[in-house]
């Protein structure tokens, strides 16, 4: 799981989700320059003023984002030119990779070169065929998975990330958890799998927070047939 870092997390009030939607907010903006005070009215409500006033003194501490600013005895009083830099940029796409974990087989394609550790129904540039990757990923784990109550998780998952989500690449998340969620529902493991195999860091930190246990294990399983 990617993290801000130990240092900021234990500040009392410090809100990652708010970090990050401040980071997806000049990311979307960039290279306009940024106030504190309307990103303060656009991104949260009245009752967490003070929460995006430490997220964004965090962000300022930890190089992801960038201003002038003015600070106070109670801390940040105010900021100007902000704009996210690129350590922030790294720090959400790192965040948004899909789950991958290494295993014995799936494909890798880099530019012309095609590396295979399963099967796979035709190799080469202008081939054409089908990866069974996740037909055997799924069959692996059928007998440990129930589709029903991962259907039922999926749903709590997608209504909760639906919450923070701000971005188009957060709709394109929860496209993915909807699709997941309808191959459960209608039986077909290895879809289930080759959507999940798309889903992003967040997903999964998002499943483990919440306790939908099954969900992030699939998730992750999902991950290895990348």
């Amino acid at each position: 799981m990617i993290r801000m870092g130990r240092e900021i997390e234990d500040v009392p009030g410090y809100s990652e989700e708010i970090a990050v939607r401040i980071l997806e907010h000049l990311q979307d903006t960039f290279p306009a320059q940024n106030d504190l005070n309307e990103m303060k009215r656009l991104l949260v409500p009245v009752s967490e003023q003070r929460d995006f006033l430490i997220a964004m003194n965090a962000l300022l501490k930890l190089g992801l984002i960038s201003g002038k600013t003015l600070m106070s005895q109670e801390g940040l009083a105010a900021a100007m030119d902000v704009n996210i830099s690129q350590a922030g940029r790294d720090y959400l796409q790192r965040r948004n990779q899909p789950v991958a974990v290494p295993n014995s087989t799936g494909t890798t394609i880099h530019g012309n070169q095609i590396v295979t550790y399963g099967s796979v129904g035709a190799i080469g540039q202008n081939s054409t065929g089908t990866v069974n990757t996740f037909t055997h990923c799924w069959a692996r784990m059928e007998s440990e998975v129930d589709l029903k109550e991962l259907g039922h998780q999926l749903e709590i998952l997608r209504m909760e990330f639906r919450k923070s989500a701000t971005t188009r690449q957060d709709d394109v998340q929860l496209g993915l958890l909807a699709e997941a969620e309808d191959a459960a529902e209608s039986n077909d493991g290895p879809r289930v799998l080759k959507a999940l195999s798309s889903v992003g860091r967040a997903i999964l930190e998002t499943a483990e927070r919440i306790g939908t246990d099954i969900a992030a294990k699939v998730i992750v399983e999902a991950g290895k047939g990348l």
